[in-house]
């Protein structure tokens, strides 16, 4: 029976499809490094891939979350210790101007070394993470929480109490800001305090009543500072093992998706030489079937 010069361009041609098709799937394994039509030719690890990626997705986005609780601990353990600071600094100076030998002009002068701590105080509890947030402003993060009210010399608070709850894992969230305000203000008074017993020349007043107070503070600043540093250990470690799970799961992803690169080369080369034979075969047949017509 004769073959159809029909025939054989459809034979020909199903052929040049089929080998141009494996030639471009092997070269976009070769140039992407994932295997192509996984879904098609492997539906079981096709499903496993969606699955991985989205968990592995999902430990993406805790990261993300851990390493803004990270900010917001940092930013406040940095601040309460620089308080802590200032306000140790405001204890020594309340000791000289308790001394019986301070006169009253170098009271003065302390006096006015405490309005500086003040100024350096507000400017800590006005602390802004990496972001740009105000850590000590509740959730209404975009303002700045503490101003001056030079009326009552004490400072105002616009922020509020409410929690910033972060989410570190599936259904585990972490409370990653302190509420401090009333603290913060009092601190602050108390500086004033002892600001106007310098100026007055109220050494009573000092020693009595103001360096109690600040050893009453520092020790606040203190435990705020360790409660700041134990949710940097908590988010550090939640770090380390949520970086381990993510490096096991790219892992076990690359080794379903990913193709051994030599091998995809040698593929993408058997295939390029089986297209472009197939391409001179058909080439070769078209003339011969060309002079059978003309015979």
């Amino acid at each position: 029976m004769r073959v159809s010069t029909q025939q054989q361009y459809n034979t020909y041609s199903s052929r040049i499809h089929r080998t141009q098709a494996d030639y471009f799937r092997a070269q976009q394994e070769v140039m992407t490094g994932k295997k192509a039509d996984i879904f098609t030719n492997d539906p079981a690890s096709g499903a496993y891939l969606v699955r991985s990626k989205d968990l592995h997705s999902a430990l993406t986005q805790f990261k993300s979350n851990l390493n803004s609780a990270k900010d917001y601990s940092g930013t406040s353990e940095t601040a309460l210790g620089n308080m802590h600071d200032i306000l140790k600094t405001a204890k020594t100076i309340g000791l000289q101007g308790a001394n019986s030998s301070t006169d009253q002009a170098a009271r003065d002068s302390l006096a006015k070394q405490v309005g500086d701590l003040q100024t350096r105080l507000l400017q800590e509890m006005n602390s802004q993470g990496g972001a740009g947030q105000y850590v000590f402003a509740g959730q209404n993060t975009g303002v700045k929480p503490f101003t001056l009210n030079a009326t009552l010399n004490g400072v105002d608070f616009g922020g509020d109490s409410n929690p910033i709850l972060v989410e570190v894992g599936p259904g585990e969230t972490l409370v990653v800001n302190q509420s401090l305000a009333p603290q913060f203000q009092t601190a602050y008074q108390h500086l004033e305090s002892l600001k106007a017993n310098l100026s007055s020349g109220n050494v009573s007043g000092i020693s009595d009543i103001n360096l109690a107070e600040l050893d009453a503070d520092m020790n606040m600043m203190r435990q705020q500072r360790g409660e700041a540093g134990s949710k940097m250990t908590i988010v550090g470690n939640l770090e380390t093992q949520g970086q381990r799970r993510l490096d096991e799961l790219s892992k076990r992803i690359s080794e379903v998706e990913d193709v051994d690169l030599s091998e995809a080369i040698t593929r993408m080369q058997l295939a390029q030489t089986a297209y472009q034979a197939t391409l001179q075969v058909t080439s070769q047949a078209q003339r011969l079937s060309l002079m059978d017509y003309l015979r």
